[in-house]
């Protein structure tokens, strides 16, 4: 996160990481966290949303099509880091090690 905020780093995620943040915090009514959280994600220095638009969804379809394990959420996610020509994709998913269009670096690996 010290790279992003300082601009060293760039980086990009779908609208979609919106929904995603938010489900732990929505379930355990802790709304001072969602809204922590919303406001990162929408207003990070150094952290561009990605629309999913028609091409991302069809490169998701593609990706999904390709790789069985992939959930729908998964593959706009990469689809998404694909279309602005992202060098690695960030996950705490270690089955996305099997993508082949794009460097998978898995949180956990660096974290213990």
């Amino acid at each position: 996160m010290i790279a992003i905020e300082s601009g060293r780093l760039t980086a990009y995620s779908s609208v979609l990481t919106l929904t995603e943040v938010l489900i732990k915090p929505v379930a355990i009514k802790d709304v001072a966290l969602a809204q922590k959280f919303a406001q990162f994600i929408k207003h990070a220095k150094h952290l561009i949303l990605i629309e999913i638009s028609e091409g991302i969804a069809e490169t998701a379809g593609n990706l999904r099509g390709h790789y069985s394990f992939l959930k729908t959420i998964d593959a706009l996610q990469v689809a998404a880091a694909l279309d602005v020509g992202a060098e690695a994709f960030l996950t705490n998913d270690t089955k996305l090690r099997q993508l082949k269009e794009l460097r998978v670096i898995v949180l956990k690996d660096y974290l213990s």
